[in-house]
């Protein structure tokens, strides 16, 4: 599986992917609404995989297990953000929180059932 941290081209740092997500897209998503989702999707994805590959330093196939647990995460945590404090704030202590927990974990107990069956890229 091929992994990219943002769609080809994109030179944007994490920080501005971050910085760019509406939290009217994020209240959209959070309410059901697939477009809204699909867009805030694809725009975490780059800044998960990049805080995959930038705190943990393991194997490829890690880096892809902890991006899918913290997109999961995400996913399942979503109806809980609340508009007051910004989104910014909001995800990166969700993804510091996960980030921790999976590196605790004992190595071998580190790859996912991959339960979402999330994608675990943009999508193009």
């Amino acid at each position: 599986m091929s992994l990219r941290p943002t769609a080809p081209g994109d030179k944007r740092s994490p920080s501005d992917l971050l910085a760019a997500i509406d939290t009217d897209l994020v209240r959209r998503a959070a309410n059901g609404d697939q477009h809204a989702f699909d867009a805030l999707y694809d725009a975490v994805f780059p800044i998960v995989w990049a805080l995959s590959l930038q705190h943990v330093g393991m194997s490829l196939e890690e880096a892809e297990s902890l991006t899918e647990r913290l997109l999961e995460r995400v996913v399942l945590s979503l109806g809980g953000y609340s508009r007051d404090i910004p989104f910014s704030t909001w995800l990166r202590r969700l993804l510091a929180e996960e980030i921790r927990a999976f590196t605790r974990r004992p190595r071998r107990a580190r790859v996912s059932a991959r339960r979402l069956r999330l994608p675990l890229q943009p999508r193009t």
